[in-house]
This record gives C-alpha cells, structure tokens and sequence, in this order.
C-alpha cells in the first residue's frame, strides 16, 4: 500500500504564499537544477467526499484539470489527525475519461449524499521525493496552505520522511516556528465542515 508523510500549514496570507513560491523556485534553481526530479503543475481540483463504511478511512471523488486535460480518481485514505508530520496510507483508483459524473451518482446512491465538496487551485512542484502544494481552497475566509507530501519508498520509515520533511520546509524558508503556529491535523474536508457551523 502506498505511504507517505505530510505536513499542512495554513499561511497567512496570499503574499506569504507568494514568498514561499518564490522560495521554492529558488530552490529548485540552486539544489536541484538541471535535474529530472524537478518540474511543476498548476491545477484545478473538485474532491467529493463521502462517509465510508470503514472507520478512520476517507473515501473522495478527485475531478481535476491539468493544461485543459481532465482526469478522474477515486482515492480512499487514512491517517492520524494528530500529529503535524502525519503518516498516510492510500489507495487510488484511475477512472476513465469522463466516469466522475457516473462516478458520483453511484456513490450517492450507495453511501448517501456527500459530506462536503472542496474546490482548490494548487500549484504543485516536485522537489526529490516531494510534492509541494501551494492551495487556495475556495469557500475560506482565509484560504492559502502549504503542503508536503513524501512519497515514501518501501524500505523508508515514516521519521525518515519526517526529516525529509524539515528539510524541505528549511529550503524553502519556512522556520520551525512558522511550522509550529500554522500546522494543523485536519484535511481540507474538516476545515469546510467546521466553517458550515
């Protein structure tokens, strides 16, 4: 089962978001260049999410566009939600060109209507073994994060991908104490639910 380690931090605001892109562009430029293992995509993404039957797991529908291409997966995760370098295992499903909106009928009518749809920009960039995010989650007041993810080899731990972690953050200009103050252990998902009450 694929792993891998993460980390999200709210930012706050579009000028620190901005900075830190700027950052990672500098990075790329110094520690990685010309390398393979560097490039970077902007995306639209629409995750629908729905309660499985299985506790702790997260089940959503990823529709997202890519230079006018569409894609579709459906991707079932679970994690601990608590601590700020949290280890994930998932599973993905590829859907062919246009299944999300059969996709979605299906899993209405078997699991009910869902929890909370979430619309983002994200700009990726792969840095080593990182894909960084930079978001803009849509339907927040304050709508700009950071997030890591590690791809995990199978022989790697999660504290290795915890150390990979600081160091990218440290690349990248994002101190300890900006990580401490804006990390939080929830997705995407809980903050909308949240902001509904």
């Amino acid at each position: 089962m694929p792993r891998n380690t993460e980390i999200k931090l709210h930012l706050a605001s579009e000028a620190r978001l901005k900075c830190i892109e700027e950052r990672i562009r500098e990075a790329l430029a110094v520690e990685f260049a010309p390398s393979s293992d560097t490039r970077d995509e902007l995306l639209e993404q629409t995750d629908t999410y729905y309660t499985p039957a299985a506790a702790g797991v997260r089940l959503k529908l990823r529709q997202e566009c890519h230079n006018g291409v569409n894609s579709e997966r459906l991707i079932a995760y679970a994690r601990a939600e608590t601590e700020d370098a949290r280890l994930s295992h998932y599973e993905m499903a590829e859907l062919k060109e246009r299944q999300g909106a059969a996709m979605i009928k299906v899993l209405g009518m078997a699991l009910g209507a869902p929890e909370v749809v979430v619309s983002k920009r994200r700009h990726v960039y792969y840095m080593g073994q990182a894909r960084i995010h930079l978001d803009t989650v849509a339907g927040l007041a304050e709508p700009h994060f950071l997030e890591i993810e590690v791809c995990l080899a199978e022989q790697q731990t999660h504290e290795w991908g915890q150390e990979y972690l600081r160091a990218v953050l440290a690349s990248i200009g994002v101190t300890d104490e900006e990580r401490d103050k804006g990390a939080f252990t929830c997705s995407y998902r809980e903050v909308l639910l949240a902001a509904r009450k």
